[in-house]
Formats: C-alpha cells, sequence, structure tokens
C-alpha cells in the first residue's frame, strides 16, 4: 500500500470458522495505518480494508495477530510494506 492510500488486507489460512473471525484482531503500532472491516471472503482468505496516511513513512510495518485473546505467529511472518506516495 502507498502513503496516502489504501488497499485490501489479505489474509491466508485453511477452514477459518465463524467464531474463529469473531475473535480475531489485527493490530499495528503506527497510528497511520488503520485495518477496518475485517471479514471473510471465503473459507481460506480473510480481507480487510488497509489505509496509510501520507505522513507514514516508507517501510516495512509489523501487524500484530491474534484471536480469542492468544498471540498468532504465522509461519512466513506478519509484515505490510508501506510505498512512498
Amino acid at each position: 500500500v502507498r502513503a496516502g492510500g489504501q488497499s485490501t488486507l489479505k489474509v491466508l489460512g485453511r477452514d477459518f470458522s465463524d467464531v474463529f473471525v469473531a475473535g480475531f484482531k489485527i493490530d499495528v503500532d503506527e497510528p497511520g495505518i488503520t485495518i477496518t472491516g475485517l471479514g471473510r471472503a471465503d473459507a481460506s482468505t480473510l480481507t480487510a480494508a488497509i489505509s496509510v496516511t501520507v505522513g507514514v513513512s516508507p517501510g516495512d510495518y509489523w501487524l500484530h495477530l491474534s484471536a480469542a485473546g492468544q498471540k498468532i505467529t504465522p509461519p512466513y511472518g506478519s509484515i505490510i510494506k508501506v510505498e512512498a506516495p
């Protein structure tokens, strides 16, 4: 996603249940990055809108994932890349 822009964030997995989706949360350390509207696109994909304010510096940012209050550490990481506007 570019600074000052919006995109769709995808979380890939297997057989996301309604209970899992209801307790799933994505947090970010950067206040200029917001994630809203998390929902299931299909059994193995969750999607959300991601917005980045123009003031966010280009670089890599961690997403902190949890479900039912338990931290999730994806095997391939949870980093998003913000590009220059």
